[in-house]
């Protein structure tokens, strides 16, 4: 009789071997795919038995799928809840956010650092609050002719925290004015006072600012060029004034699942909105005034959204990509999703990713931590820091070769 120690091996072994057969088949599609169109030549006239045997994989493929599956089964099997612990230990914050934009220039007048990519035909610009290397940004990206995007039913809003402008430094931020400085009372000024400013520079206020409905936080809403949402938030100094991405679900325990299971994120809040019909889940690596959070949104008897083609993706980092991969595979088998590019460097940067998306269609990107750090060094050898407040005069000059 087999014990439970023996059969749990030999799941995890069977397990293990389905895995390698899948890679072992890809490399079969690669090969067939290199043979097809002379197979298909040579098979013309053929008889119905010829033509099977043609398109069987040639000795050297099929040693190579054996010598995969051996490897398979030799090696130790890493049990599934041992590996579902890899995220919650992993060393992981918020990137940045990726979406579409139709105007560069005109969306973003002033960028951390910008590059153009002439034979893909697209540009990127990233801003942000402060350094990348410790502070979630926002990555802009313009492909070339392409001058509007349809932004979906199911995103929601990016949040800013803005504290109070006594002292008035003065910042550009999605062509429209914010000011930054000390939060010094509990007085609403700064949210008023920014709207005004917005709206004195041709901005699009959507929500006047004013408490939240049965609470004291004073928000308000405003338009960028390109239609997306920016929720401006009443609150005192922040690591992160660039501090939430708010995205709508279908099913919000199953997201919360996902994201706790897959990410190793937490769940830092709910709140259910009965009277407005809606619940919200806060989820992130730590407390939502300290860092960058996820806000998911539930509307009551919503299942589906439209994704549109505007908005991109949030992008994580890691100190493995390949094991991380590893975890969202497992998850998505028992939550739903789909691994869209499996772990590996990206041509050309050799930075290590991998992406997948969530059961509602959201994609992420999971980012080698030390590559993600050479990367922005190689960058930063060719142009200074440019920061928010800085002059036209000032940009010019710390510009250099590279922009």
């Amino acid at each position: 009789m087999v014990s439970d120690h023996e059969k749990k091996g030999l799941i995890m072994k069977r397990e293990r071997r389905f895995q390698i057969a899948r890679v072992s088949d890809r490399i079969v599609m690669v090969h067939n795919a290199r043979e097809s169109s002379s197979s298909q030549r040579r098979m013309e006239g053929k008889g119905e038995r010829e033509r099977e045997r043609a398109l069987v994989p040639n000795a050297g493929i099929r040693r190579l799928e054996s010598h995969l599956v051996d490897m398979a089964e030799a090696a130790p099997a890493v049990p599934s809840n041992e590996l579902l612990e890899w995220p919650k230990k992993d060393k992981r914050r918020f990137l940045h956010v990726v979406y579409r934009v139709g105007d560069l220039d005109r969306t973003i007048k002033y960028a951390y650092r910008r590059e153009t990519f002439q034979e893909e035909k697209y540009s990127n610009a990233f801003l942000g609050f402060g350094p990348e290397e410790s502070n979630f940004v926002v990555e802009l990206t313009y492909n070339y002719g392409v001058d509007k995007y349809d932004i979906g039913t199911g995103f929601g809003h990016f949040a800013i925290a803005t504290p109070d402008v006594s002292n008035h430094n003065t910042v550009k931020y999605f062509g429209t004015l914010f000011e930054c400085g000390d939060m010094v009372s509990s007085s609403h000024v700064q949210v008023y006072k920014l709207v005004e400013d917005i709206k004195a520079k041709g901005g699009i206020i959507t929500r006047e600012p004013g408490p939240v409905k049965g609470g004291k936080t004073v928000i308000a809403f405003a338009k960028d060029p390109d239609g997306y949402l920016f929720e401006l938030i009443q609150r005192g100094p922040t690591p992160e004034p660039l501090c939430q991405v708010m995205l709508r679900v279908g099913d919000l325990d199953r997201s919360i699942k996902f994201y706790e299971k897959a990410l190793g994120m937490k769940l830092l809040k709910k709140t259910d909105r009965p009277e407005q019909k809606y619940t919200i889940a806060m989820m992130g690596y730590a407390d939502e005034y300290e860092t960058t959070v996820l806000e998911l949104t539930y509307n009551y008897g919503v299942t589906e959204y439209t994704k549109g083609n505007a908005y991109g993706q949030v992008a994580i980092s890691t100190d493995d990509v390949y094991k991380s991969a590893e975890v969202v595979n497992l998850v998505t088998q028992e939550l739903g999703g789909q691994i869209t590019r499996q772990p590996g460097p990206i041509p050309g940067l050799n930075t290590k990713i991998t992406a997948f998306l969530d059961p509602d269609g959201w994609k992420t990107v999971l980012v080698d931590n030390e590559d993600f750090l050479k990367e922005l060094e190689k960058f930063w050898c060719y142009a200074e820091f440019v920061r928010f407040g800085d002059t036209e005069h000032d940009i010019v000059k710390k510009r250099g070769r590279v922009w």
